[in-house]
């Protein structure tokens, strides 16, 4: 795997760099009680709050939780950042963050860290290292090992009641960056095809995380929390409930 950045080197990454600041900033601040509820994914969302989709990413639950996060932002992050440019990388960022925010919405409570964006970046890279020559060194197979494998331990640990783990931002995160690899490095006729998949998972995400969710979300407040309610009133919020029901990722 390609050796990182020096962190003295943050200038020529800016927005790796601001996205990592932003989400210190957003964990300290959540930590010392001030009230960041506009940043979490909830119904408010489809009620015209679009940005929680990406501020959700910024919060993390605990010091393990953004340090692991930071790693591998710094580590994926500068190398795309450095290839694609500043404003194609944080495009990139919005598209996991978005996508891995919604994807956990559709199926539990909302989500908060960057594991989402860290996986659909180790999505996108683990295609672009075995396809694009800028990217060859930037994943090897340890790398792929540990993420697999924390992929299903955080499933485990979710089912046993161990650690809260936002396990579809995980997954729909990678499955984003793997598919935007692909059209990264494919030939014009297999890129529209895989641009076209592309989108319909965007839009199958954000339908299911709308529509779709007093069907297939399993938590206790899917109906609450739904989109579109007949009685607006009756609405729990999600974000006044204690930082505890948040799954990190």
């Amino acid at each position: 795997m390609r050796k990182p950045p020096a962190l003295q080197d943050w200038l020529n990454y800016p927005v790796t760099s601001v996205v990592a600041l932003l989400a210190i900033l957003a964990t300290l601040a959540w930590k010392s009680g001030m009230d960041i509820s506009f940043m979490f994914m909830d119904s408010e969302v489809w009620h015209g709050q679009l940005w929680r989709l990406v501020t959700s990413a910024f919060p993390h639950v605990d010091l393990i939780h953004i340090a692991f996060n930071l790693y591998w932002l710094w580590v994926f992050g500068t190398l795309v950042e450095g290839v694609f440019g500043s404003y194609r990388t944080a495009t990139i960022l919005v598209l996991f963050a978005a996508g891995s925010a919604a994807a956990q919405y559709a199926v539990s409570v909302g989500g908060v860290g960057l594991s989402g964006v860290g996986y659909g970046l180790f999505g996108l890279l683990w295609v672009l290292s075995r396809r694009d020559s800028r990217f060859r060194d930037a994943v090897d197979n340890q790398t792929i090992g540990l993420f697999v494998v924390w992929f299903f331990l955080c499933i485990f640990l979710t089912h046993s009641h161990v650690w809260n783990v936002g396990n579809a931002a995980h997954g729909l995160g990678a499955i984003l960056g793997a598919l935007l690899g692909f059209c990264i490095v494919s030939e014009e006729t297999v890129r529209r095809l895989v641009g076209a998949v592309l989108c319909l998972v965007i839009l199958a995400d954000f339908l299911l995380a709308s529509f779709g969710r007093s069907y297939l979300n399993f938590s206790s407040n899917s109906w609450e929390e739904s989109a579109f309610r007949v009685i607006k009133t009756s609405r729990i919020m999600i974000t006044k409930r204690p930082w505890r029901i948040f799954k990190g990722h």
